[in-house]
């Protein structure tokens, strides 16, 4: 019995090995973004620390500053937020190419079983076949 060779097993390769590439940019993204979300958690933590110490202050200087220290998390804020909006078009831009490599390789995987069940159904036909025909040849001889 031959061995079953897809003819586009290559190809099979190639296209998961782009999916896995395709993944791998997709959670670089990720990754970046969740690092700007714990900054924001940081930015957040930060502001609640200085509230906290400025309860009951009646020291203008540390009124003043943080006042200004709110303004610099602000802008800070702001700026993550951009950089996170602009990450998460990037984001859905590699989503895309990973279906899309997903869908390329799920063709090719379905067309390899179908080819592979054909191979099969063949396969056992001619084994059937040989089978009947040794069987036919020997009740043959006998006769």
């Amino acid at each position: 019995m031959k061995k079953f060779e897809f003819s586009m097993d290559k190809i099979l390769d190639l296209r998961r090995f782009e999916q896995k590439q395709a993944e791998g940019e997709l959670g670089k993204v990720n990754s970046q973004i969740a690092a700007l979300q714990n900054q924001l958690k940081e930015i957040a933590a930060s502001h609640a620390r200085v509230v906290e110490q400025g309860r009951g202050c009646k020291d203008f200087s540390f009124i003043s500053q943080s006042q200004q220290y709110f303004t610099l998390l602000d802008a800070k804020k702001e700026e993550i937020f951009k950089q996170i909006a602009e990450l998460e078009i990037i984001a859905d831009q590699r989503r895309q190419v990973v279906k899309e490599a997903m869908q390329k390789v799920k063709v090719l995987e379905k067309l390899r079983e179908k080819k592979f069940n054909q191979w099969k159904e063949d396969t056992q036909k001619e084994e059937e076949t040989e089978a009947e025909d040794i069987v036919t040849s020997r009740f043959g001889f006998k006769e």
